[in-house]
């Protein structure tokens, strides 16, 4: 580390969307030598994960058109490539630790999404409470609705139009193939999860 003088830090996700995320890049940006420090917004992100996956260049390889989902912690991005650019990007909140709970299924964090999903559907929890499973599947099956929507075009529904972070992506080309990336992704694909991580879970 010693050796190293010169980069980039990209704060993004969740994190960019804390109070003190400003503070935290200027922080950075002046004790961490010849940094380049930066906050990323969500369609930027939204590039960065198909680029990062990969997507872009297949799909400059296979001259079609590939729609990408980055599923985070508390976003996805979503952007398309066509014959090796990205030219249409969003995002909208649904992500992996929206609503936190333990194995005994009381509930240990309450993001802002899922509280708007909780009113739309009359349930009133907060930190502490047990949820029942039915409830945390609804809550799931509220944000999945909400990303397959977005992803096939605008947002329509309420809790869509609640969750959107930018404008809806534009889909001017027939999309070939979907893709996924992010650490939600690794379920999707059964890859690298951590199975001693039942102790807590997160929706």
């Amino acid at each position: 580390p010693e050796m190293v003088d010169t980069g980039a830090v990209i704060v993004t996700g969740e994190t960019a969307k804390k109070e003190n995320a400003a503070e935290i890049v200027k922080k950075l940006s002046s004790e961490s030598g010849k940094f380049v420090s930066a906050s990323a917004g969500p369609n930027f992100e939204s590039t960065l994960g198909i680029m990062g996956s990969g997507i872009v260049e297949q799909s400059k390889r296979t001259q079609k058109n590939l729609m990408n989902i980055d599923l985070g912690g508390g976003t996805s991005n979503i952007a398309i490539a066509s014959k090796g650019d990205v030219f249409s990007t969003s995002c909208i909140n649904v992500g992996g630790r929206l609503l936190g709970i333990d194995k005994d299924l009381k509930i240990w964090r309450i993001d802002e999404p899922t509280e708007w999903i909780m009113k739309e559907l009359k349930m009133s929890y907060s930190l502490g409470d047990i949820i029942p499973e039915e409830d945390v599947l609804k809550i799931a099956k509220e944000y999945a609705k909400a990303l397959f929507e977005v992803m096939r075009g605008p947002a329509i529904s309420k809790i869509a139009k609640l969750l959107m972070m930018t404008d809806d992506i534009k889909i001017l080309v027939p999309i070939d193939s979907y893709s996924f990336s992010g650490g939600v992704a690794e379920m999707i694909y059964d890859t690298e999860v951590d199975k001693e991580s039942n102790e807590t879970s997160n929706l």
